[in-house]
């Protein structure tokens, strides 16, 4: 079975992101089975986020994005979804702004900017994924972060990055001098 599987998504990470009814499609996968393969996931995402919230702080960015990678970067759609941080850089929330669709998250400043008072946030960081793969950011979304930066300052709040996230990897605007 689980030879058909690999063959059938091509990867155990494809297996893992594989939706409930797209398992079952699969010859001599039953519902009990697909339940425990999505199961399995979702341990894993709790797991990864436990490791990077335990410690309230981020304990590095690769413990970020192996957080992110495993919640969101087998996602078909667009997620958005912002850090919200407290004077000591301890996470304080998560939360998805928004959900799109295969290529595009419309999201609005003032959503994310509303979160950010709601949980008395003073840092935020952005996180959202590209389902195509391509990690490089888009004009649309230099203009987000720009936008929300602009309206953050307002409000003294930092924000520290804006990561893409995908399958094989990520990009973030700050490392790469975009902020």
């Amino acid at each position: 079975m689980a030879k058909r599987l690999l063959a059938h998504f091509g990867s155990f990470t494809g297996v893992l992101d594989a939706a409930f009814e797209e398992l079952v499609k699969v010859d001599g996968i039953r519902d009990y089975s697909a339940t425990l393969i999505r199961l399995t996931k979702a341990c894993a995402e709790y797991y990864l986020k436990e490791e990077v919230l335990k410690r309230q702080r981020i304990p590095s960015l690769t413990a970020l994005v192996d957080y992110c990678r495993v919640s969101m970067g087998g996602l078909k759609d667009e997620q958005f979804r912002v850090i919200y941080l407290n004077p000591q850089n301890e996470i304080i929330a998560e939360e998805i702004i928004q959900e799109g669709t295969v290529d595009q998250a419309v999201v609005y400043p003032r959503k994310v900017l509303e979160m950010a008072l709601k949980h008395k946030a003073t840092g935020l960081i952005l996180v959202h994924n590209h389902p195509s793969g391509n990690l490089t950011p888009s004009a649309a979304d230099r203009q987000l972060t720009q936008a929300i930066i602009q309206a953050a300052e307002a409000l003294n709040l930092v924000v520290h990055d804006h990561l893409i996230i995908g399958r094989q990897g990520y990009f973030s605007l700050a490392e790469n001098s975009l902020m």
